[in-house]
């Protein structure tokens, strides 16, 4: 992109204070221009020295996202050219052999499962430690590579290192986090989406939390735990479920979705003593898009656990309530939580790198994506309408860079002052949390978003929010209050640096990868969870001045009643139906003697 020259735009030399702050200067700091330590000047089995050639720079643009691609390598370069000759291959290219790999291990844990995974990537860092012990100097660059890439959080997923600020497994039980013990709950195997493959993308939350509470402030007993975590890959399996659906079929999935993932959770829910004996609330579920809340038809079952979602407020899609309201409160804001979305690991490392100091930037604004003239399912987005009307007028040389889908959008947040963030088919959106890696300041455009930590962070000292209705000031976009005052604050460079500053002092706590103890999402989190403990522990009793000596149980004896409330059969009834003399055992080795299945 040509340098704009916009006058209005921070001089080069107002500022200088250093602009790159907390964790947003990149340890993982390498020569893309560098040569690539996959380059191979000999020929292993079919694969010539020009497939290496190409393979360096295609690389460097990979995500290792694909899982065809990752079949691909794993089988056809790899099993089929690499592996029975691996001895010579390693010895003449080594950074070659190892990148490959690397690329085939999400077809490894997809089709065979994560210890298949686990045992792939030990071999891989096994052949890495031969060619360390040589002095290779490809490997060098190689591993900076890895560490900008997803391949440096794999080992954290597949039970090698601990995702967290400790990468150290602990060898006995899980030190409490903030005083809190979590109980991972272990589900039926149909509720779970690939490890890697569920990690690319929005709900990626969907594994990494799974993972931080399985070797963080974690306990084997049900009866020391504060809080139970049901690991769900919802809205992994959801999407999975919507792929290659026809047009006429959409209407259907979300019926499908609640038979293949919402009602064998209920069935595993319902077999729960732990669940029952506080009807759920110290239970925990995550929504990691915040359409679960939508999709599930009976998720009013829960309402009384705690919710964990980015979004607060879902849309009314075929729902009565359209005809008054386009969004729904679908979080409870006494009880649940709104967490940051996803950002792919990769993605971040690639927007610091493009993490431009204030005075050199040369865009004033920038939004690029979905709009009602390019998506029809954005036909009633207005304030994405409005924003395209203001970038046709305005344009570049004024500074102003919205339009549809382009390949270099990271590169032009960390080249701009303001991210746009309008509203889309629903409130939220992860364009919010990805500017906080490009050192972008955002500009939210969407009354109804509810953003992470709203309570905790002091949001107004790094980002803005702007009415929805007041981008433009007419229908043709004559003239907007918005770009008005962004222009001005532009010219005010001391504010501009210190909001770019905080936003980088705060980006940690939206780095689900963060390794600081005290700044992550993890660490507020815990904070939350903790004021709601306190909060729990003086709740109302079911039962007093009872005589409950005769055997019966207070956390269940409740169970017993008829469900004279509903016309349904009994054995449809999502609480046991106990009887109330004896109750049965709920320790796990009472109940698997008995037969019955028992959820860790």
């Amino acid at each position: 992109m040509p340098c704009l020259g916009i006058s209005f735009l921070v001089p080069a030399l107002a500022l200088e204070l250093p602009d790159c702050t907390h964790e947003l200067c990149v340890s993982t700091k390498y020569d893309p221009e560098a040569a690539s330590p996959v380059a191979c000047e000999v020929s292993i089995g079919e694969l010539q020295p020009e497939f290496f050639r190409h393979l360096g720079g295609w690389q460097k643009r990979y995500g290792r996202d694909n899982l065809q691609l990752s079949s691909y390598f794993l089988r056809d370069i790899f099993q089929a050219q690499i592996e029975t000759r691996l001895s010579e291959a390693l010895e003449s290219c080594p950074g070659a052999v190892l990148e490959i790999m690397m690329n085939g291990l999400l077809a490894v844990e997809t089709r065979q499962g994560r210890d298949a995974a686990r045992e792939f990537l030990l071999r891989i860092y096994s052949l890495r430690d031969i060619v360390l012990e040589r002095g290779d100097r490809w490997l060098e660059q190689l591993m900076l590579e890895w560490n900008a890439d997803i391949a440096f959080v794999y080992p954290k997923l597949l039970d090698i290192q601990r995702l967290g600020p400790d990468s150290k497994l602990a060898t006995g039980e899980e030190e409490p986090c903030l005083g809190q013990r979590v109980y991972l709950y272990t589900l039926p195997a149909q509720l779970y989406g690939g490890t890697l493959e569920c990690l690319q993308g929005q709900w990626g939350t969907e594994v990494l939390l799974q993972h931080y509470f399985r070797h963080n402030c974690n306990t084997q007993d049900p009866d020391l735990a504060d809080w139970f975590y049901v690991p769900l890959h919802a809205t992994c399996l959801y999407v999975k479920l919507n792929e290659n659906v026809s047009e006429h079929e959409l209407d259907s999935m979300d019926s499908i979705a609640n038979t293949f993932i919402w009602e064998p959770l209920l069935q595993a829910l319902r077999d729960s003593p732990y669940y029952h004996r506080f009807e759920g609330t110290d239970h925990i579920f995550l929504f990691a898009d915040g359409q679960g809340p939508r999709i599930w038809d009976s998720y009013d079952l829960l309402r009384e656990s705690v919710f964990l979602s980015p979004e607060s407020r879902c849309p009314t899609w075929n729902e009565p309530l359209r005809r008054y309201v386009d969004v729904k409160r679908c979080l409870s804001s006494w009880k649940d939580i709104v967490i940051p979305g996803h950002t792919d690991y990769a993605r971040i490392q690639y927007m610091k790198r493009h993490n431009k100091r204030s005075a050199e930037r040369r865009l004033l604004m920038t939004f690029h994506g979905r709009a009602p003239e390019i998506h029809g399912a954005y036909s009633q987005c207005a304030v994405r309408g409005m924003l395209m009307k203001l970038g046709v007028r305005l344009g570049l040389e004024e500074g102003v860079d919205i339009g549809g889908f382009v390949g270099d959008y990271l590169e032009r947040k960390g080249d701009s002052h303001f991210c746009l963030v309008p509203a889309g088919t629903s409130p939220w959106t992860n364009h919010l949390y990805e500017s906080f890696f490009a050192g972008c300041i955002p500009v939210i455009l969407s009354d109804e978003y509810e953003v992470a930590f709203l309570e905790e962070l002091p949001w107004e000292q790094f980002s803005i929010k702007w009415p929805e209705s007041r981008v433009c000031e007419d229908e043709a976009c004559t003239s907007s209050s918005l770009y008005d005052h962004l222009r001005a604050l532009a010219q005010q460079p001391d504010r501009l640096w210190q909001m770019k500053r905080e936003l980088e002092l705060h980006s940690c706590y939206f780095n689900w990868y963060s390794t600081d103890a005290v700044c992550s999402p993890y660490h507020l989190l815990h904070r939350r969870l903790g004021d709601l403990l306190k909060r729990r522990s003086r709740q109302r009793r079911r039962f007093w001045n009872w005589d409950g000596s005769a055997g019966s149980d207070s956390h269940f004896v409740h169970l017993a009643r008829a469900t004279r409330f509903k016309a349904e059969n009994e054995s449809s009834n999502f609480s046991w139906l106990l009887p109330v003399l004896p109750l049965p055992p709920t320790d796990p080795a009472s109940m698997q003697a008995q037969g019955r299945e028992y959820h860790e």
